[in-house]
């Protein structure tokens, strides 16, 4: 009974030690999980008060206590890459530096949004598909394109407002006649609106400018090397007599014409080799103009322009020979085969001037016209062209009758042979002008004889 009693307290005793132990390990362990669970609710607390860093320095402190390594390493992330998404979303650059980005780090083609959004799209991504951390990456890259496009169209609205600027500056120096200034502005615009045709409007501009000038003096003995370039110089040559002739108004008006470019008027006698004649520069350049509005037709008008015997040969058309030699007199300007044409107005003078009858067959006249009147005086004159001379007989009552007699340019014989009743002659014998009229075989049937009246 004794044995009994022994046998059973010892095994009261073997149940008992264990649950000692266990008590003294659980009350020596209680202190650290009190402390444990102290510090995973201070950090739920920091991380509801929106303070991440301070929840993540105390999680890291018990990173293996209830889901403090979910909370560590998932949801302060998620949290602080909601932050950026958040701030970026605002614009809000404060945020950059938490981000590890500094102003440095912004520029013409990043914005603190756009930083923001690639920090936060960075940190989902690592979240492997926690919470909704997919779509929410997939939205700060759009957010972040939304960004890439908003640039885009500022600059884009910049340079347009930047090349209308330019444009429109360019556009008032061409009104100022700054050719150059402005075809080097228009060149910078590419193809801005119609740039690429206002650098040719603006050739063409001085074109025309300097064609007036050239089209208001003799411009006969000035050599030019024109340039539409702003860093090139017009260079005008002519002789310091020309140039005293032409008068200063002229020079004053040949830099005019030029506008706000540069140019040069050098008095020199010879021009330098790569000059040559003023209206030779000048076609040049309406041709370098190919089709553009009306270049093509001011070769015609240079060249009518620069006629400057076209008054001479006006006179001679119209038989006014006399004046025409005062004209050639008075001219000092080139004038071609000067010396033949003195000659052939010396020849023809004569011939020029009104005539009364002398003797003969006053109705001569009238018949050749088929008219019936007597001639008793007749008006003669010589018409002259650069192939041809011509006798000009007027006669009747008022002179208001004609009958011509050509010739060759630089001979006396003035007959006409395209009659059907025979030949007409005109011409000056000893003082007299002496009109007849022969048969087909040159047997002469009647003529009159005037002398000056």
């Amino acid at each position: 009974m004794i044995r009994m009693k022994k046998l059973l307290h010892r095994k009261h005793l073997i149940v008992i030690i264990p649950a000692i132990l266990l008590l003294i390990l659980i009350i020596a362990a209680a202190p650290g999980a009190i402390y444990r669970e102290h510090l995973y609710r201070t950090g739920m607390n920091t991380l509801r008060e929106g303070d991440l860093t301070g929840a993540e320095a105390v999680f890291s402190e018990i990173p293996m206590y209830r889901d403090s390594d979910t909370v560590l390493h998932f949801e302060i992330p998620y949290l602080r890459a909601s932050k950026y998404k958040e701030a970026a979303e605002r614009d809000d650059s404060s945020m950059l530096a938490e981000a590890g980005y500094s102003d440095v780090d912004l520029n013409e083609d990043k914005t603190a949004a756009m930083l923001l959004y690639c920090a936060a799209q960075e940190i989902y991504d690592k979240l492997d598909g926690y919470r909704d951390s997919a779509e929410l990456s997939e939205e700060c890259r759009k957010g972040y394109e939304g960004q890439v496009q908003m640039l885009k169209h500022q600059a884009e609205s910049e340079l347009l407002r930047q090349n209308q600027s330019a444009y429109d500056r360019a556009v008032a120096m061409l009104e100022d006649r700054a050719y150059g200034e402005a075809i080097t502005i228009f060149g910078t615009l590419g193809d801005f609106k119609d740039s690429v045709d206002m650098i040719t409007e603006c050739r063409y501009r001085k074109a025309v400018s300097i064609f007036h000038f050239l089209s208001s003096y003799d411009v006969s003995r000035i050599s030019a090397s024109l340039s539409t370039d702003p860093d090139v110089t017009s260079i005008f040559s002519l002789p310091a007599s020309e140039a005293l002739r032409l008068g200063s108004a002229c020079m004053d008006e040949l830099r005019f014409a030029c506008g706000k470019d540069r140019s040069d008027i050098r008095l020199e006698d010879e021009p330098s080799a790569q000059l040559v004649p003023l209206k030779d520069a000048l076609n040049d350049l309406f041709e370098s103009l190919g089709d553009y509005a009306d270049s093509e037709s001011y070769s015609e008008k240079i060249e009518d322009a620069t006629d400057y015997t076209r008054d001479f040969f006006m006179l001679c058309s119209t038989g006014d020979l006399s004046a025409a030699r005062d004209w050639l007199n008075a001219y000092e300007g080139i004038f071609p085969e000067r010396e033949k044409w003195m000659d052939l107005l010396s020849l023809y003078l004569p011939y020029c001037g009104y005539w009364e009858l002398y003797l003969g067959d006053a109705s001569l006249p009238a018949y050749a016209i088929d008219q019936n009147f007597t001639a008793l005086s007749v008006s003669t004159r010589v018409i002259l062209t650069r192939e041809s001379a011509v006798l000009r007989l007027d006669f009747g009552e008022g002179m208001s009758w004609s009958f011509d007699l050509p010739s060759e340019l630089g001979k006396t014989l003035f007959i006409n042979d395209e009659t059907d009743s025979g030949y007409y002659m005109g011409a000056l014998n000893n003082g007299h002008f002496v009109y007849m009229r022969y048969d087909r075989d040159w047997a002469l049937l009647s003529s009159a004889d005037y002398i000056r009246g």
